[in-house]
């Protein structure tokens, strides 16, 4: 029996090291192929390619082929000897081409075609927005996590304390109020780790509902090396560098940033479409081709008749409808061009704000790096001379706060350099990190 618990424990400790945690790299190649937002944009993208297709058919010629069966009743009298008609067949064929319509044919083409580019950019947008969320989803969970095993580490050690209190209270070394202050002090502690724990349990539930996946899935931990290589790229940033590097980024976000992309074509499609209702002023000319056959029930074969029209006209009355069509068109090239001014201003002030953002929290990260380092050489001085019962009570309670405070900021300052590199990735509309250290280091 002994020897069947121990199998099974055996198989259970093996089959619990072979649970694989997910990577974050995983889980962005999981939610863009299963995230609902991300096939409607695809679906978005697929209708703007058939429409620029249905744009480029309509300038081709169109031909139509028909074919009538007339049966009369009572015949019909053709007015010659034995021309008693009961039925008419006859069938054609029509052909139109439109040779000139105000260029409408022409710029409707270009305008889906630019109707397609910015479908494509939404949906490279798209991925982006879902990838930054994602991330930040991804990075909550994991600060939680940690900040819930600093919550466990901070109640242990307020536990461990408390019994040693405990005991100094009993041989009347410790008053009663500095042992409550102890008990209170745990207490708290415990608390606090229940509300980190439910933070964690909500986060990670909130991501693993993002990503359709069971709720008791691990997460691979980011570790600090992962990013060191381009975070000490901008510890010691001065002025001139970062003059330098603000730059070429905002050089670079000019050319691939989604936003300024679709504010470009916005303007292209308005100026288009001026000089669409322009052209409502200019005549339209079509050429058509018609041939046709007939033949009545007396007749032994049929006869043919063939038609070629080259037609023409030009808009006369009423003129004030084409005119104020034209006006408001002009109206709104003026407006895409001032929102794309605007675009790109804000744009060029989210990448100096995001790289600034992320600068500052790589100083924030050194100085909490350097604040835990201190708190816990004094924390771990201060214990030892609390065991030895020379330190008071609020000294060791005091240095219990600033250890856990100098913990929380540190694990906080690691993910808020995380959040702050991905807010910085989808300003310049990128997903790759190789792209953002090629641009911090130049």
């Amino acid at each position: 029996m002994n020897k069947s618990i121990l199998s099974i424990l055996f198989i259970l400790i093996i089959l619990t090291s072979m649970i694989h945690a997910m990577s974050l790299n995983e889980a962005k190649e999981l939610v863009i192929k299963n995230n609902s937002e991300m096939k409607t944009e695809e679906q978005n993208l697929k209708m703007a390619q058939w429409d620029l297709k249905n744009a480029r058919f309509d300038m081709l010629p169109t031909a139509k082929l028909q074919g009538n069966y007339n049966l009369y009743q009572p015949e019909i009298n053709m007015g010659a000897p034995n021309s008693q008609a009961k039925n008419l067949q006859s069938f054609g064929l029509a052909v139109n081409f439109p040779l000139f319509v105000g260029g409408k044919l022409y710029l409707g083409q270009k305008m889906k075609s630019d109707a397609l580019k910015m479908s494509e950019i939404s949906f490279k947008t798209k991925k982006l927005e879902i990838l930054s969320t994602l991330e930040n989803k991804f990075f909550k969970v994991l600060e939680t996590k940690e900040l819930m095993s600093i919550a466990e580490m901070d109640y242990q050690s307020s536990q461990a304390n408390e019994e040693i209190a405990k005991i100094r209270y009993e041989n009347g070394s410790l008053s009663s109020a500095d042992y409550l202050n102890f008990r209170t002090a745990s207490a708290n502690k415990k608390l606090r780790l229940l509300q980190s724990q439910n933070a964690y349990l909500l986060s990670k539930n909130d991501l693993t509902n993002y990503l359709s996946i069971p709720s008791d899935t691990d997460f691979e931990a980011i570790t600090e090396d992962m990013y060191m290589e381009w975070i000490s790229t901008l510890q010691n940033t001065d002025l001139n560098h970062l003059d330098k590097i603000t730059q070429q980024i905002s050089e670079y976000t000019s050319e691939h940033n989604t936003a300024i992309q679709i504010s470009k074509l916005s303007v292209k499609t308005a100026e288009n479409a001026h000089l669409m209702n322009l052209g409502n002023f200019l005549p339209t000319v079509n050429l058509s081709y018609t041939q046709g056959w007939q033949k009545y029930d007396f007749q032994d074969k049929f006869g043919d008749q063939g038609t070629l029209v080259l037609s023409a006209s030009i808009p006369i009355f009423p003129v004030i409808d084409d005119y104020s069509a034209t006006e408001k068109s002009r109206s709104a090239v003026r407006k895409a061009t001032y929102q794309m001014d605007t675009t790109e201003k804000s744009i060029r002030l989210a990448v100096q704000s995001s790289l600034l953002s992320l600068i500052t929290s790589i100083q924030s990260y050194e100085s909490a790096k350097l604040s835990l380092e201190y708190a816990e050489e004094f924390w771990q001085q201060k214990n030892v001379r609390f065991k030895n019962n020379l330190l008071s009570a609020n000294e060791m309670l005091d240095a219990d706060v600033i250890v856990n405070n100098a913990r929380t900021q540190h694990i906080s300052s690691i993910y808020n350099i995380l959040r702050a590199k991905s807010a910085l990735m989808q300003v310049i509309n990128s997903d790759s990190d190789e792209t953002l250290k090629t641009l911090l280091k130049n």
